[in-house]
């Protein structure tokens, strides 16, 4: 198949990821009702729906109310067109090119899905940890044979499921929603349980790190508050320490965003990190 025609069957695929992404977290069908504004209700014509070319067209405005379109449309179009090139560069047209593109293109439609909403469909986390048992179990030569996409499926849910529910009987409210664990049951699924174990290492580094620098930029900003509008240090550092609490309460981290991009760098990288670990463990 020729390199152009891939790309331009991701570019369709982001825009279809694009539908997914705004509709299935709202519970909306993906079929009807056909494109249109979320402003204005304007039907989206066929040219306005090109690829990254119609939000060209369109100088990213609405034609029917000129209200913005987020720039994420086309991005979201190019990462999935980027995905499917570059997917089908390094493995051709094998099934390992359909499994690597539905991986890294359900990571991506997670992360935009949680980070908006907080919610992870169950129609991508259920649905791909079928796809992913399904290559395990009919595709031969498949890198994850089926024993090891189930212990990994069962690895990666249970161990998420396993801190919720701990965190759930210590603090006596939720800590970790149940999309995460039907997430990490699909990555564990594709990836198999060594690269699961070292997705939820990389996650929960790289939201520990988020959550820290996050919290530290709330802290310098209400404590710096409190001081121009004369309170002592002390008494500024209080109440900034209390509204870290506060903003903690109300904009919980979307570990899912940390889960899908710390899995798509598990299957790009994460054998060659169990490698090393492996050799270090051994000296």
């Amino acid at each position: 198949m020729d390199r152009a025609a891939i790309l331009v069957l991701g570019l369709l695929a982001g825009s279809f990821l694009n539908v997914c992404i705004h509709r299935l977290p709202r519970g909306i069908s993906v079929v009807r009702p056909r494109s249109h504004c979320p402003h204005c209700g304007h039907a989206i014509a066929a040219w306005e729906n090109i690829p990254i070319l119609g939000y060209l067209f369109l100088g990213g405005r609405c034609r029917g109310c000129r209200a913005p379109i987020s720039a994420r449309y086309p991005l979201v179009e190019a990462a999935t067109a980027g995905v499917f090139y570059f997917a089908y560069a390094f493995y051709g047209a094998a099934p390992e090119f359909l499994r690597a593109s539905f991986f890294f293109t359900a990571m991506l439609a997670l992360v935009c899905t949680d980070y908006d909403t907080r919610q992870l469909p169950d129609e991508i986390t259920l649905g791909g940890l079928v796809v992913g048992c399904v290559f395990a179990f009919l595709v031969p030569g498949t890198p994850v044979p089926a024993l090891d996409a189930v212990v990994g499926a069962v690895v990666g849910g249970g161990i998420l499921w396993a801190v919720g529910e701990g965190y759930f009987r210590l603090r006596g409210r939720a800590g970790m929603g149940f999309g995460d664990v039907k997430m990490m049951a699909c990555v564990g699924a594709f990836l198999g349980w060594r690269l699961t174990l070292t997705t939820l290492v990389l996650a929960a580094f790289a939201g520990s790190l988020a959550g820290v620098s996050w919290a530290a930029l709330v802290f310098a900003r209400r404590a710096w508050r409190g001081r121009r509008r004369g309170r002592s240090w002390k008494a500024a550092a209080a109440a900034a320490r209390a509204s870290v609490g506060v903003f903690f309460a109300r904009h919980a981290l979307p570990f899912g965003v940390f889960l899908g991009a710390m899995a798509a760098a598990s299957w790009l990288w994460g054998q060659g990190l169990w490698t090393w670990y492996m050799q270090l463990a051994q000296h």
